[in-house]
């Protein structure tokens, strides 16, 4: 139980020392806003790529996909014309 108790002790250590640096500078909470954004963009953008490559073979179904349906909706519309 002495290495929980410890680890927790620093963790409220570290974020103490940031919540008083953010509390006394504006420009630190603005950094740490800044940080936050960052964080969220770069997830946003790892699940974008994760969604979206092309060798990921669901997406490369649904690219094929509708790119069929493209395909037979242009056949169709140069049939009628």
């Amino acid at each position: 139980m002495e290495i929980y108790s410890t680890y927790y002790i620093s963790l409220l250590l570290i974020f103490s020392f940031i919540a008083y640096f953010i509390a006394t500078d504006e420009s630190v909470a603005k950094y740490v806003i800044l940080l936050a954004k960052m964080f969220k963009l770069n997830i946003e953008r790892y699940a974008w790529m994760v969604k979206n490559h092309p060798r990921n073979p669901i997406s490369k179904y649904f690219i094929w996909r509708r790119s069929l349906k493209l395909a037979e909706q242009l056949q169709r519309e140069f049939e009628n014309k």
